[in-house]
């Protein structure tokens, strides 16, 4: 029987795979004895979403993954590093309720696992936070992602935006001149999911209703609620990529005429 986890450790892999066919086979795991070693030698228990994790990545080389996992550091090696206080990170000793997962983005900070979140097979992904009126990395986490896997899939779907791998496509945010989004919008979510198939894109990633992803062929578009930009906070976000030029712009078209789509950033 197929765990919580490993149907969602399958979508980050079909979703590689869709990018780059190559990619899942440069991926190395771990096995259960050489989990359970770490455990033991960095004193925790691992949640069940992050032990899946290291079964297939955990003796993955940093690099492996590129471009779309860009140097993600995902192996047992790098975590008995941090805890051995070898890495550049480790002076931020993250409480017990936290584990070390990764280094990722361009400063490779250290990013962690808790162990309250909700759903134990997709925890809550925090990292290290900065102080910008001190200039200074502080001495706690905060929470970057409801979801762990879905930090994965949305940093291998932005890869689409900042890289030369032959897509293009737009950036915004739908209902410019609506309020800030509530329950009643997700009718509206829908609607633009409904008119996204028949374009022939298939729903690839329901987020429990928060967050879309849909797939069609060399095509990607990606709904839900804004996360970083404050001016945006509550509306929805929207993100397509294409190969085919054309087809990215008569999407952002589409979404434009009839669903307001606004502050456009295209790539």
């Amino acid at each position: 029987m197929t765990s919580p986890s490993e149907a969602k450790l399958r979508q980050v892999l079909e979703l590689l795979q869709r990018l780059d066919p190559e990619i899942p086979a440069r991926a190395i795991g771990a096995t259960d004895a050489e989990i359970d070693a770490l455990e033991q030698r960095i004193d925790q228990t691992l949640l069940p979403g992050h032990r899946t994790f290291l079964r297939q990545f955990g003796a993955t080389p940093k690099g492996a993954l590129n471009p779309f996992l860009y140097d993600f550091e995902f192996s047992l090696d790098s975590i008995r590093a941090y805890y051995a206080r070898e890495t550049p990170f480790s002076y931020y000793q993250a409480p017990r309720e936290w584990t070390f997962v990764t280094t990722m983005g361009a400063m490779r900070l250290p990013y962690f696992l808790d162990h309250r979140s909700p759903d134990p097979h997709d925890p809550l992904l925090g990292r290290t936070a900065y102080d910008f009126d001190a200039s200074q990395w502080v001495d706690y986490c905060e929470i970057y992602d409801r979801s762990f896997y879905r930090a994965l899939l949305m940093e291998a779907m932005g890869t689409l935006a900042v890289g030369d791998y032959g897509y293009s496509g737009a950036t915004g945010c739908l209902w410019r001149d609506a309020p800030q989004a509530d329950p009643s919008w997700q009718r509206e979510v829908l609607t633009v999911v409904e008119r996204m198939k028949s374009l022939g894109f298939e729903l690839f990633i329901d987020f429990d209703g928060l967050e879309y992803i849909l797939a069609a062929d060399d095509a990607w578009l990606n709904i839900g609620l804004d996360r970083f930009n404050e001016h945006l906070a509550g509306y929805y976000a929207v993100a397509v990529f294409a190969r085919d030029p054309k087809f990215a712009r008569e999407v952002e078209e589409i979404l434009a005429d009839n669903f307001g789509l606004a502050k456009i950033t295209r790539y």
